[in-house]
């Protein structure tokens, strides 16, 4: 049984009221965001349906077709077919409603149920000097000061810009995002970056407490959600090797309460630029959860990437193959853009009931080192069960 606790009240409101909106989202925007055009345009029938694609895409064709006023769209879903005239065209409708659901959105949500939840690590960085640690957090848990911030500046991954891209994130499609935000009491940080006359950086918060002489802080560090990914592919090292060869396997109960996002939540803030990408150059992200990932995180990427993108393609056509057990499982993966983030507000607890498994790759942990040594009293410590591979 997963011991779960919220990382703060406000992440429990907020959450409670976004999944409900989210859901309420994609089940009213199903007709506008048609995923047999999306399907058309990146040429994914034989993906998406198998040895019936041929015939589906004739079908998809007649209907578009038929229908007058509609463009290119085919507007499908079990509110539409009531519009459809004549029998023919309704028969037509509802057999290509149905190939959607059976084919396409029903085995995209079995994937979603039977994939993990996993954060990949580097494994001398959790067992190189200590028996692990007793729980996840975040950067915002463990950098609370500007001095801090500075000492520990990551060039990938600046303070000023992460701060932006975690803000940008939360808002998600809806246009009162930041709205929703603030009245749910999240308190997120502000990181200013500046540079002296040598032009040497540092980083501080730039929202003060109150009080007699405020000063910089961080917001309320627990507000902040914890990255994790889900691993479609059932790939052997994790979601993204990109940080690291080892990973954490985490409870299948976080799924449910969880924010899911196509793609990364970093690049559509950040152009290596000092400042980052203004709001008027950032993409929209698209919040999907549980409940609506089998038809959503498709619809999402397209909301995403209107204009037909190469790194859309790969995406839709890794999660269409997983879904179909084309290719299973996948191999190991560092690219951003096949990412399928997911943002936990609970806290992440080294317990079996929030712990399913971690997996050390040998890459990272010779036999018989100390960070092997560390990893099994870790287990011990703890009761969770670490696999080396």
């Amino acid at each position: 049984m997963a011991e779960f606790e919220w990382r703060s009240a406000a992440a429990q409101t907020f959450v409670g009221g976004q999944i409900t909106r989210i859901d309420g989202y994609w089940q009213s925007n199903v007709l506008g965001a048609n995923i047999f055009d999306l399907i058309e345009e990146y040429d994914l029938w034989s993906v998406a349906f198998g040895g019936r694609a041929g015939k589906i895409r004739d079908k998809w064709k007649t209907m578009v077709a038929q229908r007058t006023g509609s463009g290119s769209l085919l507007r499908l879903g079990k509110a539409a077919l009531s519009n459809l005239k004549g029998k023919n065209e309704i028969k037509l409708g509802t057999e290509l409603f149905d190939a959607l659901k059976q084919d396409v959105v029903m085995p995209m949500q079995d994937m979603f149920n039977r994939s993990s939840l996993t954060i990949n690590f580097k494994a001398d960085g959790w067992f190189g000097s200590q028996a692990g640690f007793d729980s996840y957090t975040t950067m915002w848990d463990r950098k609370t000061t500007g001095t801090v911030l500075t000492n520990t500046a990551d060039a990938q991954n600046p303070a000023h810009i992460r701060a932006k891209a975690d803000r940008w994130a939360l808002y998600g499609q809806f246009d009162s995002g930041k709205d929703q935000v603030q009245k749910a009491g999240l308190q997120m940080p502000h990181v200013k970056r500046t540079q002296d006359a040598s032009y040497k950086e540092s980083w501080d918060y730039s929202k003060g407490k109150t009080g007699a002489r405020p000063q910089p802080a961080p917001g309320a560090p627990a507000d902040n959600q914890i990255f994790a990914a889900l691993n479609y592919g059932s790939r052997p090292n994790g979601s993204s090797t990109r940080y690291g060869m080892s990973h954490f396997e985490l409870a299948e109960a976080y799924k449910k309460q969880a924010i899911f996002f196509a793609m990364d939540t970093f690049t559509p803030v950040y152009d290596g630029s000092t400042t980052g990408k203004a709001k008027a150059q950032r993409s929209k992200l698209y919040q999907v959860s549980a409940g609506s990932f089998g038809g959503a995180i498709l619809l999402a990427i397209k909301s995403q990437n209107p204009a037909k993108t190469a790194n859309a393609g790969a995406l839709l056509q890794e999660l269409l193959e997983s879904a179909r057990g084309v290719g299973m499982p996948k191999g190991n993966e560092n690219k951003e853009h096949l990412l399928v983030e997911a943002h936990i507000f609970q806290k992440i607890k080294m317990t079996p009931g929030n712990i399913k498994c971690v997996r050390i790759a040998r890459s990272e942990c010779p036999q018989g080192s100390q960070i092997e040594k560390n990893a099994r009293a870790f287990a011990a410590r703890t009761g969770v069960r670490v696999e080396f591979g």
